[in-house]
């Protein structure tokens, strides 16, 4: 299997063209006995859109809908020429993406996608100690108010309200501070994985958490601990546009 190893902010993905039907996803992800990544994305063909995405987690989910494999999938076409406009749409877990880059001297740089509407519905999960919000963008997140961050209890708390009975495949969790009108810090729990360094869609759900309740403007930086990225908010669509840079590591081939 061909593959090239992206990241946005430091969250690295795995993407390849199609998947063979013997892989192992969580193997592949394997930080010591695969190729190791947070999540794995096939490109397929699509009927509907330039190209279609399937996209694994590292804990085993499939089918994830993941803005960061997004950004590496669509920067993996462009670079192949497989589609050399500066839009293009993606299919990916019952949604069509457009995307749009800013081109840097012919070359691919910053690309936005428009991830859609996101929603605060769900199964609720009280907590009488700590403000909870669930976002859900594709999937669900759910967002813990916190007024800093070198100290919120993510390895603890984040973990146990990753495994909530009220979410069989479990939740990601955001601790999500709004230092200023324009800037949003988190941190984050993947269920299955741990600690990342950074989530796109995360990302956009802690900051339509914030914007639901006017605590920050409707086009904010969102800082983690790998990078920031950009997310807006478009009052007309109702749609929140996610814009950041996927970067090539290295490209290989598995031999299972």
């Amino acid at each position: 299997m061909r593959f090239a190893k992206y990241h946005v902010c430091r969250h690295d993905i795995i993407v390849a063209k199609e998947r063979e039907a013997d892989l192992d996803c969580k193997l592949l992800c394997h930080r010591r006995l695969g190729i190791g990544a947070d999540s794995l994305a096939f490109i397929t063909a699509s009927e509907h859109a330039d190209a279609g995405l399937v996209v694994y987690k590292a804990d085993g989910r499939a089918n994830v809908f993941c803005g960061d494999a997004l950004l590496c999938a669509a920067k993996h076409i462009y670079d192949n020429q497989w589609v050399r406009r500066r839009s293009m749409t993606i299919e990916t877990a019952g949604r069509t993406v457009e995307l749009l880059w800013t081109l840097s001297n012919g070359e691919a740089d910053r690309v936005t996608a428009d991830l859609g509407e996101a929603s605060q519905s769900g199964k609720p999960i009280y907590n009488p100690y700590v403000p909870l919000r669930l976002v859900t963008l594709g999937q669900p997140y759910l967002i813990v108010e916190t007024e800093r961050l070198d100290g919120a209890p993510v390895n603890t708390l984040g973990k146990k309200l990753a495994h909530s009975p009220n979410y069989q495949q479990g939740i990601d969790v955001v601790f999500a501070m709004v230092p200023e009108q324009k800037k949003i810090s988190l941190r984050i729990w993947a269920h299955g994985i741990g600690e990342v360094p950074c989530d796109g869609t995360a990302a956009c759900s802690a900051a339509v958490a914030a914007m639901a309740q006017y605590k920050c403007d409707q086009s904010v930086t969102v800082q983690m601990p790998g990078g920031d990225l950009s997310v807006v908010w478009d009052e007309d669509s109702n749609h929140i546009f996610l814009t950041g840079t996927a970067e090539r590591i290295f490209e290989g081939e598995y031999i299972p």
